[in-house]
């Protein structure tokens, strides 16, 4: 079963993006693993479409689950991972494009103590602002391994796979690298 979460849409009904990511402000919520301190928006978006997750992979029958977005929906498909892999559901992979980090590190705890660190991939642009957002805000940490995209000269890229090394950012950053 696939779960894909978008990105923020804050001009289309429905989870009000611009809103959720303003919500940075870190949390202590119990989960059936512990107690995870988790960015308060990206918990409370999860927590309106959580039971219709259950639901959709319930009914597909396979409890073996990938989750993926892009943005707010690459961690939105993180906290879900972790709410589904302490709910008992069987979490295969996660693959977040551009996201910032969701939680503190009582959350990498226990999400490591589920085997989601080992599980999740991070993909990013080193120019792109998103994923440093809330680095400077508060006590954030990342979770599983950061694949970087590197810009070289024109239009080339190096992939510099499986680093957890924030060193690969660079000055010249911004919106423009990240869609």
């Amino acid at each position: 079963t696939v779960v894909v979460f978008r990105g923020t849409e804050p001009s289309e009904p429905g989870v009000d993006g611009a809103l959720v990511d303003a919500s940075f402000r870190l949390r202590n919520q119990p989960t059936p693993a512990g107690t995870v301190a988790v960015h308060s928006g990206f918990w409370q978006a999860v927590d309106s479409v959580y039971d219709d997750v259950v639901d959709y992979v319930e009914a597909s029958g396979d409890r073996r689950v990938w989750l993926t977005g892009h943005s707010l929906g690459g961690s939105l498909a993180v906290v879900t991972a972790l709410r589904l892999a302490a709910d008992g559901y069987d979490v295969a992979g996660i693959q977040s494009i551009g996201a910032p980090n969701v939680g503190g590190p009582s959350f990498t705890t226990v999400y490591d103590r589920l085997g989601l660190g080992a599980r999740t991939q991070r993909w990013v642009n080193d120019r792109d602002l998103v994923p440093m957002l809330l680095d400077p805000i508060g006590d954030y940490t990342e979770v599983g391994s950061a694949n970087v995209f590197v810009r070289g000269q024109g239009d080339t890229f190096e992939v510099r796979l499986d680093t957890d090394d924030p060193a690969p950012f660079v000055g010249g950053f911004g919106m423009d690298d990240h869609d």
